[in-house]
């Protein structure tokens, strides 16, 4: 099930598509959820995959897996080191890709390299139940597409889209022995943009926030908006961890479940629009 709903006018309206690349920054979060007592199931990652381009994921390994925690980390490091692959390539042949064409080409070159780990340490479907929320940016075309397998939220210049599978998501280590271009062709949970404004990408840990004691907390915050939208202390890299501290301690509030988010902000778009101490990437 999808569900769509987009930033409400009273919380300011997103600024238009910008005709130059802009300086994009990144800003990212990962902790384990109240329930979960042992490991962090989920993986982020991003890298710069091209002199324009940019690849991001979050994944959530299944807790009825076996090791779920190792499922998605090894599917993150798998994308992640081709994405650092792709930059070293770029700079003798560029690639000529459009984004979608690059979410195909990551997700084959993780498909190849799931099996020879199936096969090189006798790994089994339930070893490899992983969700993915991956993403391509192009800086120099102004834009990007991404791809959820699973569950995942991803937020577009003020649109949310919550990909809701009710708890049984279809994991990409259920596919392994299919056909790949049959399997990629039966994706619909593909969104493509043509502006680079306020970007997310999010397990579904961000729909999971819940009071953890009974206090009495000064502030109601709704989490969702709040980690999405709000972009108080942007100047810092460490925004998403500062909103995280704010919500549990301010506002009794903490994930139940494990949590992975990636959010990219045009710094066109934010007050001054150059910050001092916060990494810009152009």
């Amino acid at each position: 099930m999808v569900h769509n709903y987009c930033l409400p006018k009273s919380a300011g309206t997103i600024p238009a598509p910008r005709l130059f690349s802009p300086p994009m920054h990144f800003y990212k979060a990962l902790t384990i959820g109240a329930h979960h007592t042992h490991h962090c199931e989920d993986y982020l990652f991003y890298e710069q995959s091209g002199e324009h381009r940019w690849t991001l994921a979050v994944l959530d390994g299944c807790t009825m897996g076996n090791d779920s925690y190792f499922a998605s980390a090894l599917a993150g490091k798998i994308l992640r080191k081709t994405a650092r692959e792709q930059y070293s390539l770029d700079f003798v042949q560029p690639a000529r890709r459009s984004p979608v064409e690059d979410l195909q080409f990551y997700f084959k070159t993780l498909f190849d390299a799931l099996r020879q780990s199936q096969n090189l340490i006798g790994l089994n479907k339930y070893d490899l139940l992983t969700t993915v929320v991956l993403m391509v940016i192009d800086e120099k075309e102004n834009a990007g597409a991404v791809m959820t397998i699973g569950d995942g939220v991803v937020a577009i210049n003020g649109t949310v889209t919550e990909y809701d599978q009710r708890n049984q998501p279809d994991y990409l280590g259920y596919h392994l022995t299919e056909n790949f271009k049959e399997w990629f062709s039966k994706q619909h949970q593909v969104l493509t943009f043509n502006a680079l404004n306020d970007i997310s990408i999010c397990t579904d840990g961000l729909l999971t926030f819940d009071r953890f004691d009974h206090r009495h907390y000064p502030e109601q915050t709704d989490p969702v908006h709040y980690l999405l939208f709000d972009k108080e202390n942007a100047a810092s890299e460490l925004m998403l961890h500062q909103k995280l501290i704010h919500l549990e301690q301010s506002c009794g509030l903490r994930p139940t479940d494990d949590f992975a988010m990636i959010r990219v902000i045009n710094g066109h778009t934010l007050p001054g629009h150059t910050l001092s101490g916060l990494p810009s990437y152009k």
